[in-house]
């Protein structure tokens, strides 16, 4: 951080304060976290640097997000898309679109939630953001699931899958989409394809301590 003020470069000052929020937000230190990003938020504002300010926005909104702030979230990933609307950049709007998707998901919003999702999906399609394409299709799986539309949700998770694969991140992603095609498999009374979906996920979420494992274990052992 030193260095990054003696350098005397705003842009590489900002980039560093909003990277430290990141961290500090990924640990829990939420004042910490906004004290860095709105020091980075405040910097590009001065400077007129209107990519780097919907940036920090999105920063901010997914420290809130962490929080379970989901109000306070949204306000600021608005804030950003209209920046991105403006600069015409439809590959980080699609980000925020896709984490708007997901905030109202949260908000047990699905059918607006698909709305904000199906634009995501149409511009990393555009962009050929393949790996973007695997989460929103992941993420309109789970807003599928929880209206009970299961025989879509189960063509958003295939989707997903074949995407993550393709960008080779099949870990914590991937058990999330095994983990969701489960769920619609059993909506849909197919079992056995449950049960495989769910034998798969198992061995990523143990890997990773995620507490889904237990719950998945539960589910497997109500299959027999």
């Amino acid at each position: 951080m030193r260095s990054a003020r003696q350098l005397g470069d705003d842009a590489v000052l900002s980039g560093t304060l909003n990277g430290l929020g990141q961290v500090h937000s990924l640990l829990g230190r939420f004042d910490d976290a906004r004290g860095y990003m709105s020091e980075a938020l405040d910097i590009r504002r001065r400077t007129g640097d209107r990519t780097g300010e919907a940036a920090v926005l999105n920063s901010l909104a997914i420290d809130l997000y962490y929080q379970e702030r989901f109000d306070d979230a949204l306000d600021y990933l608005r804030l950003a898309l209209e920046i991105q609307a403006g600069l015409g950049d439809r590959h980080y709007a699609a980000i925020v679109v896709n984490n708007i998707g997901e905030i109202l998901l949260r908000l047990k919003r699905p059918g607006e939630a698909l709305d904000y999702l199906g634009q995501a999906l149409a511009a990393r399609r555009e962009t050929g953001d393949r790996h973007g394409q695997g989460v929103t299709e992941s993420t309109l799986g789970d807003a599928c699931l929880e209206l009970g539309r299961f025989q879509d949700a189960v063509a958003h998770y295939r989707e997903a899958g074949a995407a993550l694969r393709d960008t080779a991140r099949e870990h914590v992603d991937q058990a999330g989409v095994l983990y969701g095609l489960g769920q619609a498999l059993a909506g849909l009374h197919r079992a056995e394809e449950a049960r495989e979906a769910w034998l798969a996920a198992l061995p990523i979420l143990d890997r990773t301590a995620d507490p889904r494992a237990a719950e998945l274990r539960g589910r497997l052992a109500s299959l027999r």
